[in-house]
């Protein structure tokens, strides 16, 4: 049998990643200055001038090292903002399946609530009102994507609950915590698992749109801001946002074929199939 980690789904995503983290690493070695700095004349298409690789903005600034700085900003928004999503939606989704009736119903109820409202529109609104920064983009991103977190928990702690090693520590007197904590939750890891890069993923992508509509921090470069930038000059300078775009785009298909790939070790029916 084909070893799980050797599939080129995860080969593939995991080089793509690593590559990016790559990136947010050198980028303080590579490019030390400010990439908010004005390094030579704007306009300077990719390959036209070996002191800018990758040219110019309008304003003068190199795109390497904003692209090499962005990373660092996409990154840190999208691993933190999924961390707080995971936060919520897995106490939320625990204690609702472990407990059931009214407290399960009160938190579906906030749960659904939550989904009835655009995840992008709710975060646009609350940046717009908590002023652009990186902590309130995180924030913001963090408290508009942990429903399908708290479902999936939810789901899996209704199906755990009722299975003999959980009834067997009931009955041996043992608390709530230790059963949330240390009988169902490591039982119930693997769709969390998985979901989390597409969390990452998509708070990347949120991020770009924040900051594409003027909502990103003024204050440090990323992707998004690169391609809002670029937009005031598509037809006479597609490269501005082209290059940022293809760093997004690969980023974010590196994420899910690593989701894809996790799926397929962790799901044991898939297991099984491999096996068979």
């Amino acid at each position: 049998m084909k070893r799980w980690y050797l599939q080129p789904s995860i080969l593939l995503g995991g080089s793509i990643l690593l590559l990016v983290f790559a990136a947010a690493l050198l980028a303080g070695v590579l490019y030390p200055g400010d990439p908010l700095d004005m390094v030579g004349a704007p306009f300077v298409w990719p390959g036209n001038d070996a002191a800018v690789p990758l040219g110019t903005d309008l304003m003068g600034r190199d795109l390497a090292a904003g692209l090499l700085h962005g990373a660092r900003v996409s990154l840190l928004v999208g691993v933190s903002s999924a961390l707080i999503a995971l936060v919520i939606g897995i106490a939320l989704g625990a204690a609702a399946g472990f407990y059931g009736g009214r407290v399960d119903a009160v938190l579906t109820r906030i749960t659904e609530f939550f989904q009835t409202i655009p995840a992008f529109l709710l975060a646009i609104i609350l940046v717009a009102v908590l002023q652009p920064s990186i902590g309130t983009i995180v924030f913001a991103l963090g408290v508009t994507s942990w429903t399908s977190i708290a479902r999936l928990v939810r789901a899996e702690f209704l199906s755990l609950r009722e299975r003999e090693f959980v009834k067997a520590s009931i009955a041996l007197g043992a608390s709530d915590a230790h059963l949330i904590f240390r009988e169902i939750l490591p039982n119930a890891w693997t769709p969390v698992i998985v979901s989390t890069a597409l969390l990452v993923a998509n708070a990347i992508l949120s991020e770009a749109g924040l900051s594409f509509l003027g909502l990103g921090d003024p204050n440090v470069v990323s992707w998004g801001s690169m391609i809002g930038l670029g937009r005031d000059a598509l037809r006479t300078a597609w490269y501005m946002t082209a290059i940022p775009g293809v760093a997004i785009v690969l980023t974010v298909l590196g994420l899910n074929l690593l989701s894809d790939a996790l799926h397929a070790a962790l799901n044991p029916r898939l297991r099984r199939a491999r096996q068979a």
